[in-house]
């Protein structure tokens, strides 16, 4: 075999390997959710009617591999796993390591999760945010898409729902007003807002 025809089958046999994909520095489900008793955000919601509604969402239970956040559907327990944040009563992931651009995992109940974005800066309420992460969640039965970003040390900053129903689509908004992250709030762990 010549040099050439060698060359060839090495260009030939990497062309076929797939890619590598990229992991987001330093980025891990615990740290785009931190998970940390006494954690606490709250969020200026937004349901298209032009009103805006107060919703706060806080940590209530933690120990070693669990935790457990009180919002408005009540407690929502998970498990924290070496590979991520398992939803128990889903029976699936919110977050999953490692995270990666396009990196996908079974959230649960037929919802496939997909990081679609990497790099991600925000602006809220509580301030600028950057290097957070875009999550979207498809393929739940009543056919919502839900868009999630979350930024290290901080958490879900936007969450964006929406669904199609026979009158039109309706679109939630949240995006985050004020957060804490573990304890109680003091003069140097303050509660972060505008």
């Amino acid at each position: 075999m010549n040099g050439w025809a060698a060359a060839g089958l090495l260009l030939a046999g990497c062309a076929s390997a797939p890619a590598p994909r990229p992991e987001v520095a330093g980025l891990t489900p615990e740290r785009l959710y931190p998970l940390a008793l006494g954690s606490a955000w709250s969020y200026d919601v937004d349901a298209g009617d032009g009103e805006q509604v107060l919703a706060i969402t806080r940590v209530v239970e933690a120990g070693p591999g669990y935790a457990g956040v009180l919002g408005g559907e009540g407690v929502r327990r998970y498990e924290l796993r070496p590979d991520g944040l398992y939803q128990t009563a889903l029976g699936g992931y919110l977050l999953k390591a490692p995270i990666t651009a396009n990196a996908s995992w079974d959230a649960g109940r037929g919802v496939t999760a997909r990081v679609a974005e990497t790099a991600v800066a925000v602006e809220t309420g509580a301030g600028s945010f950057s290097g957070c992460v875009r999550v979207v969640e498809e393929g739940a039965p009543s056919g919502a898409v839900v868009r999630t970003t979350y930024c290290p040390d901080v958490g879900p900053v936007e969450v964006e729902s929406r669904i199609v129903l026979d009158h039109g689509a309706v679109q939630v908004i949240a995006r985050l007003r004020g957060y804490r992250i573990g304890g109680e709030p003091t003069e140097t762990n303050p509660v972060k807002s505008n």
